[in-house]
């Protein structure tokens, strides 16, 4: 059993600080904390940046102070998380994002402009037609040299606390969360036209570095 989409987004406008809550609980070590992983494998002549499904801009703003003369365009379907993104935003001095309320499955954006794509803790939620829309949609607005930036969660290997911790996390997680997670998904992403070139661990998730087969 699968979730819609849209209501997914209808509760993320009800409660769009519960993932605020989730980052303090497992991504406490800034070394293994993905969302500052990527600010480190982002490749520096990365100009042109997309967050799909930004949310409260975890991940968009810690890189776009790290990138200051990149652009980074920001889209998620939540008026409620688009508003917490915004409240944060005015609070610093970053001018070098912009904020679009637009469905993932449905970009309203040109084909091959952007050198980088982020999908942050998104996937596992969604039905497989929403994956197959929003994979499609990353594919055709990257460059044929852009790469696609997946973090999604990832089961830990080692110690009781951290399992029960994740286990917890899961029994709150959307029933598709099992059945995305602990699959291969170097060969998932194949399916959708993507060749995982790297994977790096960090804290309860992974990030996989992606192109496009064949550089499409």
């Amino acid at each position: 059993m699968s979730i819609p989409a849209n209501t997914i987004r209808k509760l993320y406008d009800l409660f769009p600080r519960v993932p605020d809550s989730i980052e303090l609980l497992f991504f406490r070590n800034p070394a293994r904390n993905p969302r500052k992983i990527l600010t480190r494998i982002l490749p520096s002549e990365a100009k042109d940046i997309l967050d799909i499904c930004a949310g409260s801009g975890a991940s968009a703003m810690p890189i776009a102070a790290a990138f200051p003369k990149a652009k980074l365009t920001c889209i998620d379907a939540s008026e409620g998380m688009l508003g917490v993104f915004q409240k944060r935003l005015a609070r610093t001095e970053l001018h070098n994002i912009t904020l679009h309320k637009m469905s993932a499955e449905h970009l309203q954006l040109p084909d091959g402009a952007f050198d980088a794509a982020l999908i942050s803790l998104v996937l596992h939620e969604l039905s497989e037609s929403d994956i197959t829309g929003i994979l499609s949609e990353a594919k055709r607005v990257l460059r044929p040299t852009g790469k696609l930036y997946l973090t999604e969660w990832d089961p830990p290997e080692h110690g009781w606390y951290r399992k029960v911790k994740f286990r917890i996390l899961q029994m709150n997680e959307p029933p598709t969360f099992p059945g995305f997670i602990f699959q291969d998904l170097k060969p998932y992403m194949e399916r959708h036209g993507f060749r995982v070139e790297r994977e790096i661990k960090c804290d309860y998730s992974r990030i996989l570095i992606c192109g496009k087969e064949h550089g499409e």
